[in-house]
Parts: structure tokens; C-alpha cells; sequence
């Protein structure tokens, strides 16, 4: 066991105790059928502003997945922040992991969150990787962020095999609608461009909230429209957005280049910064 592994603290069940002494039982559906949920937060200067957001996804999926979820279970604010701090990381960025598991038929689903420092984050120069990974419309999980997470994790693995940052995926009619950790956004001739809001892609706390912030913007505009190849070609800026990294730009993909950052993402980045981290 490495030191680092060692020292990584996590809440269960009101207490924070050493991750690696949460224990789960084998008759979990989580190991039986890969059921559950996870959510990964941003903790800054000791505060973790999108935590409602997060708790209201985590409960939405759950609620509609069937999982057996308690609500006396769930943290609460002051509980992840007692994890912040006793993990060190009160004055700087941190990760927090939000897991819980499938539970079982006679009790409900186990929930932890451990606490890692957030480390260097790319924000701007981005590369895209070249194919997309294929997305299905007709699956009912693709919009929840669920611990069967293999297909988003192959294509974000491949894409740092190949040199390059995130991976978009495309569906069968070759519409593209978002990266394997990012919600996606196109800029043209001052605009954004964002794919349709009911879609073969994850609910996007990070999406949500700017869509949100655009629309409060006087001078932003924001379509929502299928996103073809061609779009992403003829974009004069490519913005990815997540809830633990906030406002990314993208430089390249295939032989096309990006203003990165551009004008209308320092305009969003800002907007972000100032609402959220």
C-alpha cells in the first residue's frame, strides 16, 4: 500500500475513517449486475458549490433506476466539508468521489465520498481524438452517470493512448452530442451551438449550469441543433464543459485548429468563475 492510499480519507456513515476500511458485501448489486451510481465534485477553498446539483442528480437516477437509496444515508454539507478538512485540502482544490453502490434487497444502497487533491487541470489546448466512440440512442442509462462506466472510460483511455485529450461521441445517424467526461458546446460566428437537450448523452450538471449563464448573457446566443462533423469542422471555437473542471477549449481535431482559448469562452469562463469556481 502507498503512502498516498494510505492518507486518502473518506465519510461513510457519518464518520471519516481510511477508504480502504469501507467494506461492502458481496451480495451487493453492484457486484452482482454492475447497479449504482457515482458523482465526482469539485471542493474549492474548503466549499463545494455545485453539491446540490450533484445530490439532486445522484437522487433523480436513483429514484428512477429503482435503487433502494435512504435518505438518512446521504451527507449533508457540513459533512463534506469536515472531509475536506480533515483530508488536508481546506485551502486548495479537491475531488471529492461520491460512490454508492446497488444495495441489496434487504438493505439499501452504501454510500461514501473520499477525498483526493484535485491536481493539474488542462483547461485550454485540448486535442480532440479521432474516431468517435458510438453511442445509443435507444439506451435507457446513457443520461445517467451510473458505476458501468466502461464504455466512457475506453474512449477517454484510447484517446490519451493516441496523444489527444477527450473523444466525442456519434451515433448511428452521425450526430455527435458529447465527449466521455465533457458536455459539448460550438461556437460559430459568435454563437453557440449546443446539441439538443433530450439526447443519447449524460444529464450535465456543468451543461445545465451554462446553458443557464448564456442565457443571462446579453450579448450570447445559444442554438440547440443536431451537431453533424461538418459543424464541428466549420466551428470557430470548441467548448467542453465539466462539473469538476469547469470551462475547457479545444485547439484540434483531425486537421482543423481552434481559437483556444477564443472570445466567446473568456466570456463564459469568467461567468463560470464568478457563479461557481
Amino acid at each position: 500500500m502507498s503512502i498516498t492510499q494510505a492518507l486518502v480519507l473518506a465519510w461513510f456513515e457519518s464518520r471519516i475513517v481510511p477508504v480502504q476500511t469501507i467494506a461492502v458485501k458481496a451480495t451487493d448489486q453492484t457486484f452482482e449486475h454492475g447497479l449504482g451510481l457515482f458523482e465526482s465534485m469539485r471542493g474549492e477553498a474548503g466549499k463545494i458549490p455545485l453539491w446540490p446539483h450533484h445530490k439532486q442528480r445522484l437522487m433523480e437516477s436513483a429514484n428512477e433506476l429503482k435503487l433502494p437509496i435512504s435518505l438518512a444515508n446521504m451527507p449533508e454539507m457540513k459533512d463534506l466539508q469536515r472531509l475536506i478538512e480533515h483530508s488536508g485540502l481546506s485551502q486548495s482544490s479537491a475531488r471529492l468521489r461520491l460512490t454508492l453502490t446497488g444495495g441489496t434487497p434487504a438493505e439499501p444502497c452504501k454510500i461514501w465520498v473520499s477525498c483526493h487533491p484535485l491536481g493539474f487541470v488542462k483547461t485550454d489546448g485540448l486535442i480532440l481524438a479521432d474516431p468517435f466512440w458510438p453511442v445509443d440512442a435507444r439506451d435507457p442509462l446513457v443520461c445517467h452517470k451510473t458505476l458501468n462506466y466502461w464504455l466512457r472510460r475506453n474512449a477517454f483511455e484510447a484517446a490519451i493512448a493516441m496523444g489527444a485529450d477527450e473523444s466525442l461521441s456519434q451515433d448511428s445517424q452521425g450526430n455527435l452530442w458529447e465527449g466521455s467526461r465533457t458536455a459539448l458546446f460550438l461556437v460559430k460566428a459568435g454563437g453557440l451551438i449546443a446539441p439538443p437537450q433530450a439526447g443519447p448523452r449524460l444529464r450535465s450538471i456543468a451543461a445545465e449550469l451554462l446553458i443557464d449563464l448564456i442565457t443571462h448573457q446579453d450579448d450570447l446566443t445559444i442554438t440547440f441543433q443536431p451537431i453533424t462533423e461538418q459543424d464541428l469542422a466549420e466551428a470557430d471555437e470548441v467548448v467542453l464543459a465539466n462539473a469538476l473542471r469547469g470551462i475547457l477549449t479545444v485547439s484540434q481535431w483531425r486537421h482543423h485548429h481552434f481559437t483556444s482559448p477564443g472570445p466567446v469562452a473568456d466570456t463564459i469562463r469568467k461567468a463560470w468563475q464568478a457563479s461557481t469556481f
